[in-house]
């Protein structure tokens, strides 16, 4: 009878026993299975929110910074990248909160070569300013600019610039340049362009490879009463000046590159041709071995709505024996939300500055609509070019 209760005690300190491990197994799995779900959630969950600079925006945001954020990285050493940007009536004076945008701005796009237009005919408007921003920004770069005599008919009058890093590109002087200037402005006679376009040509110094970059700046869109400009039939948004402009620009571009042979030539430009006239006007352009790199859709001027982008005016024809890759436009709207600029210092200098917008808020769309555009109404355009690369 005392090995019976001794063996009965025995089997329920076993069977409890069991009992306590089966169970404590179990909750041990079901918290493995509950961790590894929560971590794969949460996983899932950071890696939709993380945009370009780590912060979470709205939606709509989130999606074009994220397409945004990997069209900002170039691929390898051999790539350049090169941009265009209208700048909004520049000028030395009093851009402080501009410079330090514009160079935050290019320095985060990993921008090499840009072109910028809209630099005012002020004597000492150039891109010196912004320069010394990019220098403190990026040592290594060694930043450089260039920029144009006055060009263009009365009261349209202004300079085009240049802004590159000697790091990677050394300025060639053309041969058939006037005054030894290291660019060249066209002089195309059978029409009068509102402001002629102007190129400046440059040397790949890793590969050797060679290339010239023309920009511009055509007539405003539309005709003007004040230049008696006339409406075009085809395009009633459209003025014959412009469109004119925009069909004569191959035989511009051939006057550039004529006598300074280089392995691929680029045009880069606000037209202020429309979306619908673009194959219509460029037509001569595509047929001489120029293509578009951006889509003909892609707007890129500022619309008065926050968010918004209200025409594709801005180009980047491309021809030449180069790889091109990853043409894009720099979403402006996102830029104080993404913190690639500080709102708070911008804003600090805008008011140094004396700008309008200073005394403006940015809770609300209306004034964070007005804040933005305050850097400009055109975003900036850009491409990589694969300088080693064979096609």
């Amino acid at each position: 009878m005392k090995n019976r209760f001794k063996n009965k005690n025995r089997f329920t300190w076993v069977a409890a026993l069991a009992s306590l491990i089966f169970f404590a197994g179990a909750g041990i799995g079901a918290y493995y299975i509950y961790k590894t779900v929560v971590a794969n959630n949460n996983n899932e969950q950071e890696n939709k929110s993380v945009d370009l600079r780590g912060t979470d925006t709205t939606s709509t945001q989130k999606k074009s910074q994220t397409q945004k954020a990997k069209s900002l990285i170039k691929t390898s050493d051999s790539v350049a990248r090169l941009g265009f940007w209208n700048v909004l009536n520049y000028d030395n004076k009093d851009e402080k909160a501009r410079n330090y945008a514009f160079s935050q701005i290019i320095a985060t796009s990993n921008i090499d070569l840009i072109a910028l237009a809209e630099i005012k005919e002020n004597p000492n408007a150039n891109g010196t300013s912004i320069i010394e921003e990019l220098n403190k920004l990026q040592q290594d770069a060694k930043w450089k600019e260039l920029t144009t005599e006055v060009v263009g008919k009365k009261n349209q009058q202004e300079r085009y610039t240049w802004l590159y890093k000697s790091s990677i590109f050394d300025l060639i002087t053309p041969k058939n340049s006037k005054a030894n200037n290291p660019y060249l402005i066209s002089e195309y006679k059978t029409i009068k362009y509102a402001r002629p376009v102007a190129a400046a040509f440059f040397k790949h110094k890793t590969s050797g490879k060679t290339i010239s970059l023309a920009t511009g700046h055509f007539d405003s869109p539309g005709a003007s009463k004040t230049r008696k400009e006339k409406q075009n039939r085809e395009f009633k948004s459209q003025g014959d000046q412009e469109i004119n402009e925009a069909k004569h620009l191959a035989n511009v571009l051939k006057e550039l590159n004529a006598d300074t042979p280089t392995d691929a030539q680029i045009f880069m430009a606000d037209t202020n041709i429309r979306e619908n006239a673009t194959n219509y006007a460029f037509k001569s352009t595509f047929e001489a071995g120029y293509k578009s790199l951006l889509e003909t859709n892609e707007k890129t001027s500022l619309s008065q709505t926050f968010g918004g982008y209200a025409s594709a005016y801005d180009k980047i024809f491309f021809k030449g024996n180069l790889p091109t890759l990853n043409a894009n436009k720099f979403d402006l709207w996102t830029v104080f939300d993404t913190n690639i600029v500080d709102l708070k210092t911008y804003q600090e200098l805008a008011r140094k500055d004396r700008k309008k917008v200073g005394s403006v808020s940015y809770k609300n769309n209306e004034g964070k609509s007005k804040w933005v555009r305050s850097i400009s109404d055109h975003t900036a355009v850009y491409f990589d070019i694969d300088f080693e690369s064979k096609k």
